[in-house]
């Protein structure tokens, strides 16, 4: 196999920026796009020179179709990557990929069975300004990491039918909490010691605003913010003993600011597409045989989902 030949599955308001990542990968051949409604994803094929198009049926059982990347609303996610995995596909899905830890273990049980990779698309985990942070924490130049803040808030006004307002796939914290907080836990590469989690619930037990308190092993303390009902300063804030790192928009930017009193340091690294880094990770998983990323892994989706869940008012 020289390239991937994926299918997309999905025709929503997100797939045109993934659509344009991949097609920058020299790894991937973009080949077909699936939706519920065909006459939409006729459109869509059309309109970004996609060779074949057809029901989410059609592109998971077409056999010349290696991978697909699943984006659809959240509560579809489940069903579409058992149903992929079945049929034969290595998988990458938007996160939240699930929305409980049965779920999780079964897709991955089966990858596994099937020797097929399954992976959860953290796109921030993959640009190449995270792996330049990732270098600046090792070599002390902020000092000691102590604390860690990180906040992603929008005013959402959605349809009471919308997944975001879903209490199992839904809410705030899986919204777009979800990305300081792999950010974080990429970043930290320490186990989490202890999470305490407040929010903001409705009358159907949506957080509409999470705040999480997190205790690393290594020590360090994070508070993670995600919410959909009041709208923050989104970035990313990780603080050392000699400096701190302002990284805004730190889930699809190339720029970041290291600040030592008086001396700010800009910090930059290429960025061609926001979703460009993930596809091209996972499709040169697919072209080695490797059984799973390294970075988007098993265990770390698996830390991920056991947060989320505490944010569970029931719980």
């Amino acid at each position: 196999m020289e390239k991937v030949r994926m299918g997309f599955i999905g025709a929503g308001k997100i797939m045109p920026r993934i659509i344009n990542g991949a097609k920058l990968c020299k790894e991937v051949e973009v080949f077909a796009v699936g939706s519920r409604d065909p006459k939409h994803a006729e459109v869509f094929a059309k309109q970004h020179n996609i060779p074949y198009n057809g029901t989410i049926k059609n592109v998971l059982e077409e056999p010349s179709i290696d991978a697909v990347y699943i984006a659809v609303p959240n509560q579809a996610h489940y069903e579409l990557c058992m149903q992929a995995l079945k049929s034969g596909k290595h998988v990458i899905c938007e996160k939240p990929m699930f929305g409980t830890m049965e779920e999780l273990n079964n897709a991955f049980d089966l990858a596994k069975n099937q020797k097929l990779i399954l992976m959860e698309a953290f796109k921030g985990l993959f640009l190449p300004l995270t792996a330049k942070i990732k270098k600046i924490i090792a070599s002390d130049e902020l000092g000691k990491i102590i604390y860690l803040d990180g906040k992603y808030s929008y005013n959402g006004n959605f349809a009471k039918d919308h997944w975001v307002n879903d209490p199992i796939y839904g809410g705030g914290l899986r919204d777009v909490g979800s990305y300081p907080l792999t950010y974080f836990n990429y970043l930290m590469n320490s186990k989490i010691a202890r999470v305490d989690v407040e929010a903001n619930y409705d009358a159907n037990g949506v957080d509409n605003f999470s705040s999480c308190l997190i205790k690393y092993e290594n020590g360090v303390i994070a508070q993670v913010c995600g919410g959909n009902g009041v709208a923050t300063e989104n970035k990313a804030m990780i603080y050392g003993t000699k400096g701190h790192l302002e990284l805004p928009s730190f889930w699809k930017s190339g720029e970041g600011m290291i600040v030592k009193g008086d001396y700010h340091s800009p910090v930059k690294a290429e960025m061609k597409s926001d979703f460009y880094y993930e596809i091209e990770h996972f499709a040169k998983l697919i072209l080695s045989n490797a059984t799973e990323s390294p970075i988007a892994s098993r265990a770390f989706s698996t830390e991920i989902e056991r947060i989320m869940e505490y944010r569970n008012p029931t719980k």
